[in-house]
């Protein structure tokens, strides 16, 4: 889920997605929904908001999330916390193209 499909501007984007989150506030999906959408206009402090609130209401139910959770943390300087996400994130199944993705990603780099 990288966002919402049919609408051009991030803000725009941001605003159907937080309706969303205000009818299924603990579905961690939309919550990592806005997350991605914030990290791919690399706005990495307010996306990780949003990743670590994914992450709070259902921990570890994706290696991508905490893939994003780690690259953000990275990103802005926090580089020995976000080692503690991305190995968190090899560890756990993936269940999806996504994660499956995100894991062989992070192999290759690190």
């Amino acid at each position: 889920m990288a966002g919402v499909k049919g609408v051009e501007s991030m803000e725009d984007k941001i605003k159907h997605l937080h309706k969303v989150t205000r009818i299924t506030s603990n579905d961690p999906f939309s919550w990592h929904a806005i997350g991605t959408t914030l990290y791919n206009n690399k706005s990495y402090n307010e996306s990780l908001n949003y990743f670590m609130k994914a992450n709070e209401i259902k921990e570890n139910f994706s290696a991508a999330n905490l893939y994003y959770i780690g690259d953000c943390l990275r990103r802005i300087g926090r580089v020995n916390e976000s080692i503690k996400y991305l190995e968190k994130a090899l560890s756990i199944k993936a269940y999806n193209k996504v994660d499956k993705k995100v894991i062989k990603i992070y192999k290759f780099f690190f």
